[in-house]
């Protein structure tokens, strides 16, 4: 993910947590260059992107036909949720310190299994929310990808994986009107 923010050199931490979709966070810190390169390009994938905010921000959506949308201000804390079916693109405008997720759909169909009565969901596109939850999350793999000395443990990460699965299913989980049906009547 580093590199598609101009940072080769980001660190990363990368498990399978429950079968076998992958699991992936990247520590970002991307200084805003004026006038500089500050576009972001995300290409396509069967994967939802997820930015967790570590301080205040600001960017814009860059639109299929090139056009940036109004730049928009994230605070500390707060999250941005897209699918990357059709890839996705931001334009820098101020210095960037945050987590970014790839999370492959079939990520959360293995743990939407896990979960008796759950029903498999799209996740629902969400930009500057502000999630605790996921704050102290990332606290938590922050502490692991700030750990050089030696190797995160793998258990911890895979469990911290599957609660991040967890909370965004139920969270920003687009409910099916099968389970509607089932669960709310």
């Amino acid at each position: 993910m580093g590199l598609y923010f101009g940072t080769p050199e980001a660190p990363s931490l990368t498990t399978v947590p429950i079968r076998a979709a992958g699991f992936s966070v990247t520590s970002i810190c991307k200084e805003f260059e004026p006038g500089g390169e500050n576009d972001v390009p995300l290409p396509a994938a069967d994967a939802y992107f997820l930015m967790l905010y570590l301080e205040d921000a600001a960017h814009a959506d860059i639109r299929a036909d090139g056009s940036a949308t109004p730049v928009r201000h994230y605070e500390r804390g707060s999250i941005c949720l897209v699918d990357l079916a059709d890839g996705a693109r931001i334009r820098l405008a101020s210095r960037l310190r945050a987590l970014a997720f790839v999370l492959p759909k079939a990520l959360f169909d293995e743990a939407a299994a896990l979960s008796p009565g759950m029903a498999s969901r799209r996740l629902v596109c969400r930009r500057g929310e502000p999630d605790s939850v996921l704050g102290n999350l990332g606290t938590a793999l922050l502490a692991l990808l700030g750990s050089r000395a030696e190797p995160s443990p793998p258990a911890l990460l895979r469990h911290v994986a599957v609660a991040i699965c967890a909370h965004l299913l139920h969270q920003y989980g687009e409910k099916s009107a099968v389970w509607d049906r089932k669960h709310l009547n």
